[in-house]
């Protein structure tokens, strides 16, 4: 069983530890954030809030299953970006390409996983 923890960049740090295995460990967020992650192609683009790192954030996707890719295609499911309204060629490939751009709120609330 994996553990990735999920924790705040700011004074009131909160944190999150949701362990891959889903429903057969009795943990009801691990199989919702897999259920919403596995299968699924993922970029991260900018600043990041709720991990430490993107690299954390990229960990918590492939830990449920999911994939982390450098660039937008047309595989992609997700654009995880905190600007939604940049400008950036990332954004823009994934608005011609119809790929939703979400918020790591937004990511987060998809797997139910809340600092």
């Amino acid at each position: 069983v994996s553990e990735v923890e999920i924790t705040r960049q700011d004074p009131s740090t909160t944190s999150l530890t949701a362990q891959a295995g889903g429903a057969e460990d009795g943990n009801a967020e691990a199989s919702a954030a897999a259920a919403a992650i596995s299968g699924k192609t993922f970029v991260v683009t900018g600043s990041v809030y709720h991990f430490a790192n993107r690299n954390e954030l990229k960990e918590y996707i492939e830990n449920f299953g999911g994939t982390v890719a450098g660039s937008v295609s047309k595989k992609t499911d997700y654009l995880i970006n905190n600007d939604a309204a940049s400008a950036s060629s990332k954004n823009k490939k994934a608005a011609a390409l119809g790929i939703p751009v979400i918020t790591e709120e937004e990511f987060m609330a998809m797997c139910k996983a809340r600092p």
